[in-house]
């Protein structure tokens, strides 16, 4: 079940310093209000869903906040590494999220909650929230029509955006992975431009 990116240090590092690019492009920006200077205003995290402790600067979640008097307002950054509130880190909500087909047996749905900790309620959540809100999102609206061949917005959805990255499909499935959790990283943030980081 995809553990070896959920149990490897290194890579969760990897992620980190993608989301230290993505932060300082941003940051780069200047506010998205009124154009002021962007302060560092990081703020801890506790990552779950992943085969080790993320501690110290790995357990950050990165964030900003404009200087300028009067407006003094929070902007997050998108994350290959969160995903919007949620608990669990980007990785597991997206590669469990990839397994959980109509078809998926009550016995492994038994294995996800015992060996990443993710409860049968949050999966039914997970499940839910890519084939309701993920389908009528403006960000997937307007970035479903990237992809060819199309992706069919069925119970096989998340599997279909992995394998149009390439994973599973023989190369660097790591490199795939962090290529579609870029993509996805305009949905990890509500105080940002709705804009695709990086193409398909």
């Amino acid at each position: 079940m995809y553990r070896e990116y959920l149990e490897d240090a290194r890579f969760f590092v990897a992620l980190r310093r993608l989301d230290d690019e993505i932060a300082a492009e941003v940051r780069g920006k200047g506010c998205p209000r009124c154009g002021g200077r962007l302060h560092v205003a990081n703020y801890p995290r506790q990552p779950r869903g992943l085969g080790f402790e993320a501690q110290g600067e790995l357990a950050l979640r990165l964030s900003l906040c404009c200087g300028r008097e009067g407006c003094r307002g929070r902007v997050m950054p998108p994350s290959v590494r969160f995903f919007g509130r949620r608990w669990y880190v980007g990785v597991t909500f997206l590669l469990v999220s990839a397994l959980l087909t109509e078809r998926l047996s009550e016995k492994v749905l038994g294995r996800i909650e015992v060996e990443i900790g993710v409860s049968f309620e949050t999966l039914v959540r997970w499940r839910k929230w890519w084939r309701e809100q993920f389908v009528r999102s403006r960000f997937w609206q307007g970035a479903r029509g990237r992809f060819s061949p199309g992706v069919r917005e069925s119970d096989e959805l998340v599997a279909q955006i992995l394998e149009r990255f390439g994973f599973g499909r023989g190369g660097d499935d790591g490199q795939a992975l962090v290529r579609c959790l870029r993509f996805l990283s305009p949905l990890t943030t509500g105080s940002w431009a709705r804009t695709a980081v990086g193409g398909v």
